[in-house]
């Protein structure tokens, strides 16, 4: 019944790790600061760059549903 969408979970969550351990691992990151009305934004390179990569994934292969992630506005 959600084969699709655990496939789709399994791939871009072990996607997401290669990512970020490639990041780690070269020890160069990043930081962002974005104020907003309450507080200031810290995200990282990596942060940014693995969001994309879901939002990017999941719009590819589920391309009428919205989404809502933490590190995009």
């Amino acid at each position: 019944m959600l084969e699709q969408e655990l496939a789709l979970a399994i791939r871009i969550a072990v996607g997401g790790g290669e990512m970020i351990q490639e990041a780690l691992s070269s020890r160069e990151e990043t930081l962002f600061r974005w104020p907003t009305a309450t507080h200031t934004e810290v995200k990282t390179r990596i942060d940014k760059d693995v969001d994309d990569m879901l939002r990017k994934e999941i719009s590819r292969v589920f391309p009428d549903d919205a989404v809502l992630s933490e590190e995009n506005d």
